[in-house]
Parts: C-alpha cells; sequence; structure tokens
C-alpha cells in the first residue's frame, strides 16, 4: 500500500473557551456567573489600551501546557518567516456593540443559548458526540513477491505484476466538552478490503493485514484549551478579530496531539477559532461574526513534542479565516440555517500541528445542534470526511 491511508489530525476543537479550567476554590456558578458579567463589563469599559490581546500573559492555564522558551525557539525549515514584534489581527467585519450594562450582557449570554445568563461549572461537560464519518473508497497498488501468493522463488524471472487493492475506510469521532477544555478521539476502522493480480489467483486476504495496520497507525487524540475568563474578557473587550466574541466562535490556545506515538503540545498566540457553539442564536452569528473573522499573523509555537518532524521550539506563522458558507449539504440531506467554514493556513506545517486545512460546520437553530462537519484533510488518500450523528 501506500505511505497512509490517512494521516490528518481532525481538530473539531468544540471547546468553547468562556470560562478558565482553574478548579480550586471556585464560588457557585450564579456568584462565578456575576463576576464573569463584573470582568466583561470592565474591560470592555476600559480606555486602557496598553494591555492588547497579543500581550496578554500565560500562553497556559492551569491545566495547559508548559511556557514557550523564553529564548527565540528556531523555526522549522518549512516554516515561513516570523515576525516576533508583529503579532497583530485583522477585523474583517464590524465589531460588535459595546455592553454597558449587566442586563445587556445577560441578555447576549442567554442569545448565547445560557439559560438565565448563567454560565455552566467548568468541569461539566456541555458538549458529548459520537461521529462517523460516510465511507471513503481508496485504491492503490502494492509490488509483491513471489512468496507472497505462494509461489516458488525463480532466479531471473520478471518481477510479478503489482496487486491493485481496494480499501473502505470510515473514521469515528468521540468528542466530550466542558467550558474549559475539549477531548476528541478519532479511529479509523477498516470495512471493506480486496485485492487482485492481473492474471494471478491470489489469496483474498493478500495486504489486508497490512492494510489494517497502516490504517490504524492514524488513530489519534488531542485535547484542546480555551483562554481563562480575564484572556477572554480582555480579548472580548479590545480591538482585535476576538473583540464582541461573546460565544459564537470557540477559542483554541493550546492544542495537545497524539498519533502513532508521536505527540506534541502547540500554544497559539493569539489564540485560534476551533469551532463555533451550536447553542448560539443566528442572531448571535450575525452580530458576531457578520461576513467573516480574520486572526491574521497567528504564531503557533511548539513547547513540548518527541516529533522530529515538527521539535519543540518550532515557530510558525499562520491565519486562520472563519467565513459564512451555504447550509446546504446535499450528501446527508441537510439544509442547515447556521453554516460556517474555519481555513487554517500555516503553510506546510498545518497538518503537523494538528490542524485540518478547513472545517465545515452545519447547525440546525431548532435543535441547537451539529448537523454535520465537513473536514478537508490535507491528505490525498482521504482528502474528505463528511461527518455526522
Amino acid at each position: 500500500m501506500r505511505n497512509t491511508l490517512f494521516n490528518a489530525g481532525l481538530t473539531l476543537a468544540f471547546c468553547l473557551g468562556a470560562c478558565s479550567n482553574d478548579m480550586q476554590n471556585m464560588p457557585p456558578p450564579k456568584q462565578r456567573t456575576a463576576e464573569n458579567s463584573q470582568k466583561l463589563l470592565a474591560s470592555q469599559k476600559s480606555e486602557d489600551t496598553t494591555q492588547s490581546p497579543s500581550s496578554a500573559s500565560a500562553i497556559g492555564t492551569t491545566d495547559a501546557t508548559p511556557d514557550s522558551p523564553a529564548a527565540t525557539p528556531a523555526a522549522s525549515p518549512d516554516s515561513p518567516p516570523v515576525d516576533s514584534t508583529d503579532n497583530s489581527t485583522t477585523v474583517n467585519s464590524p465589531s460588535a456593540p459595546i455592553v454597558d450594562g449587566k442586563g445587556e450582557l445577560i441578555a447576549i449570554l442567554e442569545d448565547c443559548g445560557f439559560p438565565g445568563g448563567v454560565l455552566p461549572d467548568p468541569s461539566v461537560t456541555v458538549f458529548q458526540a459520537s461521529l462517523k464519518s460516510q465511507q471513503v473508497t481508496t485504491k492503490g497498488s502494492k509490488p509483491i513477491s513471489p512468496a507472497m501468493i505462494g509461489l516458488p522463488v525463480i532466479p531471473f524471472a520478471p518481477p510479478l505484476p503489482p496487486a491493485n487493492y481496494t480499501a473502505i475506510v470510515r473514521a469515528s469521532v468521540e468528542v466530550n466538552a466542558s467550558m474549559a477544555t475539549t477531548k476528541q478521539s478519532v479511529r479509523i476502522g477498516l470495512e471493506g478490503f480486496s485485492v487482485s493480480v492481473l492474471g494471478i489467483s491470489v489469496p483474498p486476504d493478500l495486504g489486508k493485514a497490512d492494510a489494517l495496520a497502516q490504517v490504524q497507525a492514524n488513530n489519534s487524540d488531542t485535547s484542546a484549551t480555551g483562554p481563562s475568563n480575564d484572556e477572554r474578557a480582555n480579548l472580548i473587550g479590545h480591538d482585535g478579530p476576538w473583540k464582541g466574541i461573546y460565544c459564537t466562535l470557540n477559542g483554541s490556545k493550546s492544542l495537545s496531539y497524539t498519533k502513532n506515538g508521536k505527540s506534541k503540545t502547540i500554544s497559539f498566540d493569539p489564540p485560534i477559532p476551533g469551532g463555533i457553539w451550536a447553542k448560539a442564536s443566528p442572531a448571535r452569528f450575525k452580530a458576531e461574526v457578520g461576513s467573516g473573522r480574520t486572526f491574521s499573523n497567528v504564531k503557533a509555537t511548539v513547547t513540548s513534542s518527541n516529533d522530529s518532524s515538527m521539535p519543540a521550539g518550532t515557530v510558525v506563522q499562520g491565519t486562520v479565516t472563519v467565513s459564512p458558507i451555504s447550509g446546504s449539504l446535499p450528501e446527508l440531506g441537510v439544509n442547515a440555517d447556521i453554516a460556517y467554514i474555519i481555513r487554517s493556513d500555516f503553510g506546510a506545517n498545518t497538518v503537523n500541528l494538528g490542524l485540518s486545512p478547513s472545517q465545515a460546520f452545519y447547525v440546525s437553530s431548532s435543535t441547537k445542534d451539529m448537523s454535520a462537519i465537513v473536514i478537508e484533510t490535507g491528505v490525498t488518500e482521504m482528502p474528505r470526511l463528511v461527518l455526522s450523528k
């Protein structure tokens, strides 16, 4: 078989990032919500802009990844140049109006899908789903030897024709998200396999074990962490792509990714949108995202790694954009009234960072649930995954 059937990391990233994951000495939910409201209001009313989103300290929260190295880390050979002094961001939609009262903030949080404007406890699961992709058919060829099909080895005999195979592959994804952290497991299965060699009878399972091993080598586990309370309030209240975004986009500031025995943790400055919050109303999406948002000059720093292709200290600079798309997905019979696509571009290292080139989210506002997710993986053998419950 070819190198791998599937080697992209899927970061569905339902991480909400609205609350801190510091679980020590936390007040009851209603008291904590009031404190959060005060922080948001204080942040938006402040005229002190010396603390910009890009200058916020502490890339990690209590359970976050290790701090980035103090010294300027070496860039990956495939990484575009990094401007260490420019971490600006771009907003290509009107900023949301400033909130000037607690009642208005509570109304916004209710429109976000939080009854009474009360945010859930950070440890409580707010999204849990088992998703499966449609079947993906992969075809290819592999050289074979006489011994592989039970034939004697004859010196100077011409080589045998290659074995042509067809593999049917399906991905399943388990997602468990709280307001602080999202955990995701991706498992790839082989649901069908056939092989043939021109003019030669071969065992029907020839190469199947090899195909199964290659498929299962692409199982992955991901954990994403969002900004803390203070960081989120600062991002919402100051100029930048996060200004006025209370809930529709889920922020990821750190990502831990493991696949085939290789693990790495990446921090993002500023945080990047990893997904959308399905419980927000269409009006909330229009107010917060509008015609789109652009997160430019994002610095991705590998803070720990046992992957030689992307060692600790690697820095990659890239752009993430969020755009509205048509809610029609005929292959699943989906016609969603909320649909957005998140595109990530970190050059040749996008997939190595555990990101996908694009993820399209289809949401039904009537059920306040995800109808489907379509992922462009960036991998030739399995370029597109259509996921649904």
